[in-house]
């Protein structure tokens, strides 16, 4: 399991940007934006994949030298997105912690920058405009969340594993979008 291992307090913007490439498919990439003047390429990604591998899977993305969180990217496709209660505590009562979390490397080997796990994206509506998603079978443990910036959240158990994470203030047009995920028989 990735596992944090520090928040870094740095003030930080995500872009997120939401798609339907086609109907029934849904991608989501939520990503660190990065200095108008900088001029360096980003560096090189260590990736965190996780799901049933149906479809794509769900990758997070990190700094190959210092573990900080680069980008995120889900696809939803052919599913119905429900209210449901996917954790053991409503993760919106949750006190955040607000900065970029940092996770360890050492499920990384040296030639390999993919580290595959077997545990299904589960999301779920959590109020009017959040979407949450959780790693594995439901419910699952929640005891941190660390706010990356108003639009995204990670959530952490007792271990420190990420365990998912809440696109927060999902706007009307990118509900919009995400119903493009389900498709009508």
């Amino acid at each position: 399991m990735l596992k944090a291992v520090e928040i870094e307090r740095l003030p930080t913007k995500v872009i997120r940007e939401i798609t339907s490439p086609a109907h029934g498919l849904v991608l989501i990439d939520c990503r660190l934006a990065r200095a108008e003047d900088d001029e360096e390429p980003p560096p090189i990604a260590l990736h965190w994949r996780t799901g049933d591998w149906s479809k794509p899977p769900l990758d997070i993305a990190l700094d190959e030298d210092t573990g900080r969180f680069q980008s995120l990217q889900l696809a939803l496709q052919d599913e119905t997105i429900e209210r449901k209660m996917l954790s053991d505590v409503e993760p919106a009562t949750l006190a955040s912690e607000t900065g970029i979390p940092v996770f360890e490397r050492t499920l990384w080997s040296d030639d390999d920058r993919y580290v595959d796990e077997n545990l299904q994206p589960i999301p779920s509506w959590e109020g009017q405009s959040n979407l949450l998603v959780v790693f594995g079978s439901s419910p699952v443990q929640i005891t941190r969340a660390c706010l990356v910036d108003a639009s995204l959240t990670f959530l952490f158990n007792e271990q420190d594993e990420v365990t998912g994470f809440r696109l927060n203030q999902i706007t009307q047009e990118e509900k919009r979008i995400i119903r493009f995920a389900t498709l009508v028989k």
